[in-house]
């Protein structure tokens, strides 16, 4: 009678001391990933589903700016993340000085030491013009890695397993949407491929060097660009491109920054004005693939008023 007191006694204790335990732990802190672009915060949302929390902190200095430290509200935002995932490429590498200055640090991903890079392409013929701004140098990497959808394709599976090593309580999801999110590309890249090899367009005549990998991807040319990214083109920037243009009447002139630029409205021809700011990799490259493929529903430029002094 006496062992069997005691046995149920030990039992009692230690589902006690079970509930005990449960009620000081937390509850299940789910992971904080922090992204900088708009394209890639939706690739990784894509991957993380409900299992990690995903927060995309602007660029600092705003959308178009391409140099920029972080501010007080960026490393007070990192601070807590488990991960960081970047650009990379000379776009946004601030984001890892913070990520691993913190305590403990958070682990770091740049997409750009995960897929092919290319060269950052200007106008050879421009580049005699002084520039201030690294990204106008062409022998720096370019960016904008997200206007082809088959590198994203690796970025989606990179983000996946850098998922996993910071959170592994959810790796089967993490790696089974990692998959989707590559198929889903997939599809869309070939329905992308096949649109423009039904349309054939011409040559692009690009405002800002961020056609690359697009131009690349599906193989229309980008003809020159307009001008670099942080200041207005010198005269002889401009000759050159004037001459890089000249030949070419069918060349189609796409604008993807926020305005229009006087450069681009001095040509004197339709433009098609694309705004990437906040799109997904889909929404992006679709839009760019519509506008080389209905030219004809291109806005004219406003007519200038001559008449007014």
């Amino acid at each position: 009678m006496g062992r069997r007191t005691f046995s149920n006694w030990r039992q009692y204790a230690l589902v006690a001391v079970s509930l005990g335990v449960s009620a000081c732990r937390k509850p299940h802190e789910v992971a904080l990933v922090i992204v900088t672009e708009a394209p890639v915060a939706d690739l990784v949302r894509r991957v993380a589903g409900a299992d990690a929390e995903v927060r995309a902190i602007p660029r600092p200095g705003g959308e178009e700016t391409h140099l920029g430290a972080p501010e007080a509200a960026h490393v007070n935002v990192v601070r807590p993340a488990r991960l960081a995932v970047r650009v990379g490429l000379g776009l946004d590498d601030w984001l890892d000085e913070v990520a691993k200055g913190q305590k403990p640090p958070a682990r770091s991903l740049a997409i750009g030491d995960r897929v092919p890079t290319r060269i950052l392409t200007l106008p050879a013929k421009a580049m005699g013009s002084e520039s201030s701004d690294p990204h106008d140098n062409p022998s720096k990497l370019d960016p904008y890695v997200w206007l082809d959808p088959q590198r994203m394709r690796l970025a989606a599976k990179a983000i996946g397993e850098e998922l996993v090593r910071a959170d592994g309580s959810h790796a089967v999801a993490y790696r089974f949407r990692a998959g989707q999110v590559d198929d889903e590309l997939g599809r869309f890249d070939d329905a992308i491929e096949a649109k423009l090899k039904a349309c054939a367009p011409p040559a692009m005549i690009a405002d800002l060097p961020t056609l690359g990998y697009f131009s690349e991807r599906y193989g229309v040319p980008v003809l020159t660009v307009l001008r670099p990214f942080t200041q207005a083109p010198s005269a002889s920037w401009m000759t050159a491109v004037l001459a890089d243009i000249a030949d070419n009447a069918q060349a189609i002139v796409i604008v993807t920054g926020s305005e229009i630029p006087e450069e681009a409205k001095a040509l004197g021809r339709p433009i098609s004005h694309v705004s990437l700011a906040g799109k997904t990799i889909e929404a992006a490259v679709e839009a760019l693939a519509n506008a080389l493929c209905a030219p004809q529903n291109m806005a004219p430029l406003p007519q200038t008023d001559k008449t007014k002094s």
